[in-house]
């Protein structure tokens, strides 16, 4: 049997499961993410959510289902719409279990949910902690955000978080920003919680410190991972750029760590031509991710957004060139995952679209197949010369046969047979105009009701985070 295509984003049209961290477990990549919502209010409104792909065959990615709720966790603050779950991380224990580590908004604390299965129903299992029994982020740290979870080959376990972000007050929540760059944790792999060492920072820099260094102009901002290839750590960050994932190279984990370049910009800036984000060839956003070797071929892992929003963002990947220990930036393409270009043929949704282009359009992007999932124009052009064809030959057939149901000896029946098919012919192309346009009137209001109904879903989680906070404000006053 062929195997199904791989496009940019690789999931469905319908799902969003930005900050992708991919992990390999018997033959399969997992993605661990967080969850967007189509034209969400804010990032991370979804509960978690896994998929999961045959490593030799990455176009065929399977619903795992919901694998984590943000209820469960019991430190979970009652308003969803500013604390939602964010850019959870998994590693497999001493114990065979598989342990997630995530970020709660509101909770400053890096919590982990546990389970026998690397897509099952996880279960909380406890925050990270010190000896003492007082969770990471509740003696002054720097925030604590973004996890990212690394066991090396010895069986040490390090945690990897930070955010360097001043201009946000609201995720901040009276924390500070991390201003030299990201901190790691040992933890102890026989509890999978308790700190051994730390936090220390391991040469990241931050933007201060990164004046005048490799780092100029690519400090780190969020989004921790940690990858090993060879003898080498690979930490992978999003920069204060946002747009762009970044890495940085060491001997060790917790140390000494080099600026290696870009892995891969949503706006492809930092390619040949491609110098700022006023030249970008895709929107602008933050994006968050990982590498990944399958098969002897390396991937990038990231996001880019839709919808002309920030807080509905898409998983994307690419292969990505390495050689030597350096990695080279990759291209924004459609075809990510898919080994090589798409098939010539057929149609393809417009949503697969890399380069976006538009100013305050429901639609900025262009594809050869059609628009926004309209019929292509290109067809409708087809049509119309087809119709005029035959309307031409129909109304000068006489000319070239005297024996057909068109054709007259006398010139003036001839111009009425020439009249009666012309005037037909404008009458069937004008047809066509009219079910052209009620075709298309008829796609832009599903359109507009699909944006609408997700709007008032949108509104009606904003009026109970609304009252949720009248009540708080209230058992205050009452206080």
């Amino acid at each position: 049997m062929e195997k199904k295509q791989a496009f940019n984003p690789y999931l469905p049209s319908y799902e969003y499961v930005p900050d992708g961290e991919p992990h390999v477990v018997d033959g399969r990549v997992y993605i661990y993410g967080s969850h967007d919502l189509f034209n969400g209010l804010n990032f991370c409104l979804g509960d978690y959510v896994c998929w999961s792909a045959p490593v030799d065959d990455l176009g065929s990615w399977r619903y795992e289902g919901c694998i984590y709720r943000r209820e469960q966790d019991p430190a979970a603050p009652r308003i969803r719409l500013t604390n939602g779950l964010a850019a959870p991380d998994m590693i497999q224990g001493d114990d065979g279990r598989y342990y997630l580590y995530y970020f709660m908004g509101g909770t400053k604390m890096i919590s982990v949910a546990v389970c026998d299965k690397p897509a099952g129903k996880y279960e909380f299992y406890g925050y990270v902690k010190y000896a003492d029994q007082v969770p990471i982020g509740k003696k002054d740290e720097p925030f604590q955000f973004d996890p990212g979870i690394f066991r090396d080959d010895d069986g040490r376990l390090y945690l990897y978080t930070g955010f360097a972000l001043q201009g946000n007050p609201i995720l901040l929540d009276g924390s500070k920003p991390t201003e030299h760059g990201p901190m790691c944790f040992e933890l102890d792999p026989s509890d999978m919680l308790t700190v051994k060492k730390g936090p220390v920072y391991i040469g990241v820099a931050g933007e201060k410190e990164s004046i005048g260094t490799p780092y100029e102009g690519h400090a780190f901002l969020e989004a921790s991972s940690m990858r090993k290839f060879g003898d080498t750590y690979y930490f992978i960050y999003s920069s204060l750029n946002s747009h762009e994932l970044c890495y940085a190279t060491s001997k060790s984990p917790t140390g000494g760590f080099s600026y290696g370049g870009i892995l891969v910009s949503i706006g492809d800036i930092g390619l040949p031509g491609v110098t700022d984000v006023k030249h970008a060839k895709n929107y602008t956003g933050n994006t968050h991710g990982s590498l990944i070797e399958i098969g002897g071929k390396y991937y990038v892992f990231y996001h880019r957004h839709t919808n002309r929003k920030q807080s509905s963002r898409q998983a994307c990947a690419e292969q990505i060139r390495f050689e030597n220990g350096k990695f080279y930036q990759a291209e924004l393409t459609s075809c990510g995952l898919n080994g090589g270009p798409l098939k010539g043929r057929g149609k393809y949704p417009a949503y697969i679209a890399c380069n976006l282009y538009g100013s305050g359009l429901l639609c900025g992007a262009y594809i050869c197949q059609g628009r926004c999932g309209t019929p292509c124009y290109a067809e409708g052009v087809f049509s119309t010369v087809i119709i005029v064809a035959i309307v031409f030959i129909v109304s000068n057939v006489s000319y070239l046969y005297s024996h057909t149901p068109f054709s007259s000896s006398f010139p003036y029946e001839v111009f009425i047979i020439r009249t009666l098919a012309d005037l037909g012919g404008v009458a069937i192309l004008y047809a066509y105009h009219i079910q052209l346009v009620r075709l298309q009137n008829r796609f832009e209001a599903r359109n507009l009701e699909n944006i609408l109904e997700m709007q008032y879903a949108n509104y009606q989680i904003s009026e109970q985070s609304m009252e949720l906070v009248n009540q708080k404000y209230h058992d205050l006053y009452v206080a």
